[in-house]
């Protein structure tokens, strides 16, 4: 158990660095887009696609980081609070399915997407 922590520990130290230099990436190629543009009136091209794709690296890693921490990820229960306790874990359940079946759905949309585009082009 002792090997399992000091593992897990030492992958979280790697995603914050990851998570600081990528800060630091969209920082740079931000500014650096604006002052190509502003001074020497040229923009880069490259840098909205590069910016979105880091942003979605730094919200899935920081809510990896935040679920090792208890409650460190946000759950709305407003609806399961109030529910008999007895329907509470159900109600979970049922939640955690709905979850996974509607993840399921739009990967396949996605990859339906990607396949379509790869045969028209």
């Amino acid at each position: 158990m002792k090997v399992y922590k000091k593992l897990m520990n030492a992958l979280a130290a790697v995603e914050k660095i990851v998570l600081v230099i990528s800060t630091l990436l969209i920082l740079v190629l931000t500014v650096g887009n604006v002052f190509s543009r502003k001074v020497i009136h040229r923009s880069w091209s490259f840098t909205e696609e590069l910016v979105v794709a880091v942003f979605v690296l730094i919200t899935l890693l920081a809510a990896a980081l935040a679920c090792r921490e208890k409650g460190g990820l946000v759950s709305l229960t407003l609806v399961t609070d109030r529910l008999p306790k007895k329907l509470e874990k159900p109600s979970v359940i049922l939640i955690t399915v709905l979850s996974i079946v509607f993840s399921a759905i739009l990967c396949y949309i996605i990859i339906l997407h990607f396949c379509s585009g790869l045969l028209y082009n």
